[in-house]
Order: C-alpha cells, then sequence, then structure tokens
C-alpha cells in the first residue's frame, strides 16, 4: 500500500550491498485527502515503521532526529516462508514495528534548510531574538 508518513526519525543505518539508507520513523499516517474518509481510519498515535531510503534520494539533513515527510509503500511485517525458517514478522514485533517498506519520495523539513543554506547553528541566537521581539510587544 503507497501511504504518505511524517514522523521523527529515530535512527539511521546505512546499507551500502543495497544501495540503501535504512531509517527506522516514529510515524503518522497522513490522509491523502485532507478531510477526506480515509481520515478516520488512521491511527492517532505514531507507529515505528521501518523504510530503506535509495543512496540517490539520501540528503544530509535525514539524521537522528529530523522530521520527514515521505511517500512509501509500506508492507506488514513477512511471516515465515517455510515451517522453522527465519520468522521475521516476530523479530519484527519484538522491534515494535508496524510496517517495513521503501520510501518512492521524500520531503524534509531539513532538507529545505540545506538547500537554501540556513544556519541550523542559528536556532538559538534566532530563539533570543523572536523572544526579545515578543518581550517588546508585550
Amino acid at each position: 500500500m503507497v501511504v504518505t508518513i511524517e514522523g521523527r526519525v529515530l535512527s539511521r543505518e546505512d546499507q551500502g550491498a543495497k544501495d540503501a539508507i535504512r531509517l527506522v520513523l516514529a510515524a503518522r499516517l497522513l490522509p491523502r485527502s485532507p478531510g477526506g474518509r480515509d481520515a478516520q481510519d488512521l491511527p492517532a498515535t505514531p507507529q515505528r515503521v521501518r523504510v530503506n531510503v535509495p543512496v540517490e534520494q539520501d540528503r544530509p539533513g535525514m539524521a537522528e532526529g529530523a522530521t520527514v515527510r515521505l511517500d512509501a509503500r509500506l508492507m506488514p511485517p513477512a511471516p515465515p516462508m517455510l515451517p522453522g525458517s527465519y520468522d521475521f514478522a516476530r523479530a519484527a514485533w519484538f522491534q515494535g514495528l508496524a510496517a517495513t517498506g521503501r520510501a518512492l519520495k521524500i520531503n524534509s523539513d531539513a532538507r529545505y534548510r540545506f538547500e537554501r543554506g540556513v544556519d541550523p547553528a542559528f536556532t538559538l541566537p534566532g530563539l533570543d531574538m523572536a523572544t526579545q521581539m515578543i518581550l517588546d510587544l508585550c
């Protein structure tokens, strides 16, 4: 199922042999259309989701703690193919993973900052400036 998800990156792992980056997200599913019928059926709490991102779509801002929004093809964890073989669904349950999949399109908040050249070290001075402006107005 192809869905739009938004969440915080909990962990990032390079998968060099697969030309992919593996992200574990605390993610919410977003409705395909605002106020649409599908919005009622979405879980309200964030779910842990593991997504493989192609190396070509990797961005410098996709580090742990970053917020990302992406379209992904998600599937429930796969059960064993043969009786007695490796049971990924069981392992995923103990890891707290609700779904696994592959990213199709990425839109991260951090991506916009890096592409525009905004300095992330300016966050605290900017916060001080905003606080002072609020104090001056009140």
